[in-house]
């Protein structure tokens, strides 16, 4: 990918840097407040700051799950993440350490920056702290308020320029998922069926362990791409992941579609069913 959303984020940064919309750059999609953050790397010429964006990811990666790390350079989405400069892995880590308090819901808040992973790993931690710690849930959703509230203040339209810029969520780009909804390629009529499975399978979703719960709400989400499937980094061996990811894209090639792609999250699952009497992978928690 050569740097290729890397690129958008360093333009959208520079956009602010010189008082001009973020939503003047070509393929910019997100929240005007993750753009803020995007201005970090517009600070620096552009080949310097994706190289170190590049090596902060990976050193963040070993330094999330040491030498299993290693394995998971392999799995294609994390190739693909790291050739276009995306910051789902960011979010992924910040994901893997939330709790209860303060800071895990001022990070949760900051996952919310991308709607789509935000739909796949906070709704665990939500329903969890719903049940479990009302303070945390309660100190998420004023730092989201905060968070997305203040630039709608300083800068109202800002919201309208997003949706305008936005793809619509329509059939093409639920097929695009690495879920449920990439059925909708080869069933077209089917939506209505697709949508109660994928309602059900993100409530079974809920009761489950972290790592359960992550793969249905994946499964069940209509947004993302292949890549989004990084979410499933650490969640099961990487000698099942990875190999498998490159079949996803073997088959994706040759089926013309992204239904290969929902094998992953599937697998995650299957795995730890599997696992159920067994004593437990050691992920981080």
């Amino acid at each position: 990918m050569g740097g290729y959303d890397f690129q958008v984020f360093w333009n959208a940064g520079s956009a602010l840097l010189t008082g001009r919309s973020p939503y003047t750059v070509e393929g910019f999609f997100y929240p005007l407040p993750a753009a803020l953050f995007f201005v970090i790397f517009a600070l620096v010429p552009r080949t310097v700051a994706f190289y170190g964006w590049l090596a902060f990811n990976i050193a963040l990666l070993f330094h999330k799950i040491g030498r299993r790390a290693l394995a998971w350079l392999l799995y294609f989405p994390m190739i693909h993440f790291l050739s276009s400069g995306q910051v789902d892995l960011i979010l992924w880590i910040l994901a893997c350490s939330l709790n209860q308090g303060v800071l895990s819901a001022l990070m949760a808040a900051v996952i919310t920056l991308k709607p789509q992973v935000a739909f796949v790993v906070l709704p665990h931690y939500l329903f969890k702290w719903l049940r479990h710690s009302h303070h945390t849930l309660g100190w998420f959703i004023l730092f989201t308020v905060m968070l997305w509230g203040i630039p709608t203040l300083v800068y109202p339209r800002w919201v309208q320029e997003w949706r305008t810029s936005v793809p619509p969520l329509n059939a093409l780009s639920r097929s695009n998922s690495p879920g449920l909804w990439s059925l909708e390629r080869i069933f077209p009529h089917m939506g209505g069926v697709i949508f109660v499975l994928a309602v059900l399978v993100f409530l079974w979703g809920l009761f489950q362990k972290r790592e359960v719960a992550w793969a249905s709400a994946m499964l069940a989400n209509p947004s993302g791409l292949f890549y989004t499937t990084i979410l499933m980094t650490d969640a099961a061996p990487p000698g099942l992941l990875v190999p498998l990811s490159w079949l996803a894209v073997i088959l994706s090639l040759m089926w013309r579609n992204f239904v290969p792609w929902m094998f992953l999250p599937l697998a995650v699952i299957l795995f730890h069913r599997s696992q159920w009497q067994k004593p437990q992978w050691p992920w981080p928690r």
